[in-house]
């Protein structure tokens, strides 16, 4: 009986440390949400876009996914081809101060910039038009953020296919614990 019970404190012990080391894995996001609605889209380029107080007043409304290929008004006139800006203001609330923060494209024209609040973001980029970057040293918390996109296809001029252009696909926010995080 003094064996089994013996016995019993070793292997409760690991079986436990197996569970709970089995079911922790670094890079989980605490959370991720749907970054899809309430965004603005201007076809051509405009400059001073990238500067942290620009209006989008007289900007189209969208909800990603947009494929401005797909855009009857801009197959039309023949605009498919060129420079295209994105833009999303939003909040961040202040319970996310100690998180790392990225934004996640699903698809994405690969010629493409990142701003946020008026700075140029570092994108990571991987296959089949997805990026990410890390938001969090950009963020206000305080007040409101602006997010611009520039897309530009300009170098596809020559293509015949009708390939996607834009945000073509879903577009997310990871926010992860800062000892978890990585860029993809």
């Amino acid at each position: 009986m003094l064996k089994s019970n013996r016995l019993l404190l070793i292997i409760i012990p690991v079986i436990l440390f197996y569970i709970v080391g089995c079911t922790t894995t670094p890079n989980t996001p605490s959370s991720k949400q749907l970054f899809d609605f309430n965004w603005t889209f201007h076809k051509g380029d405009i400059p001073s876009v990238n500067a942290i107080d620009f209006s989008t007043q007289k900007w189209r409304s969208i909800d990603l996914p947009h494929n401005w290929n797909m855009d009857e008004k801009l197959v039309q006139n023949k605009q498919t081809k060129g420079i295209g800006w994105y833009s999303k203001s939003f909040d961040i609330p202040s319970s996310w101060k100690h998180k790392k923060i990225a934004i996640y494209f699903d698809g994405i024209d690969k010629d493409n910039e990142v701003f946020l609040n008026g700075n140029l973001l570092d994108m990571k980029d991987s296959k089949n038009n997805t990026c990410s970057c890390d938001l969090t040293q950009h963020l206000n918390y305080r007040k409101g953020n602006k997010i611009a996109v520039r897309i530009n296809n300009l170098q596809e001029l020559n293509d015949t296919r009708s390939d996607d252009s834009g945000i073509y696909k879903h577009v997310w926010l990871i926010v992860t614990d800062s000892n978890l995080f990585s860029a993809r």
